[in-house]
C-alpha cells in the first residue's frame, strides 16, 4: 500500500488513503461524506467481454452517495 501511495503522489500530488474493514460501498460513501466530497470516482471493469454491467460496488456507491458519483 505504501508503494502505491508513493507512486500516486508522484503522479497526482496529495493522496489520502483510508483503509477500513467494512462493506466497500459503505466505506467509500462514508469517507466521502466525512470529507465533504463533491465527487466520487469509482472504476468499473467489464467481465463479460463487451456488454457493460456495473459491478455491485460502483452501483451501490451511485445509490448511496450524497454527492455526485462517476463510474469509469
Amino acid at each position: 500500500m505504501a508503494e502505491l501511495r508513493r507512486m500516486a503522489e508522484l503522479e497526482f500530488g496529495r493522496v489520502e488513503t483510508n483503509p477500513v474493514a467494512a462493506d466497500p460501498a459503505d466505506a467509500i460513501t462514508r469517507v466521502a461524506t466525512e470529507e465533504d466530497a463533491d465527487l466520487i470516482v469509482v472504476g468499473s471493469k467489464s467481465s463479460d467481454h463487451g456488454t457493460r454491467h456495473l459491478p455491485s460496488v460502483p452501483e451501490a456507491v451511485m445509490d448511496k452517495a450524497a454527492c455526485a458519483a462517476l463510474v469509469v
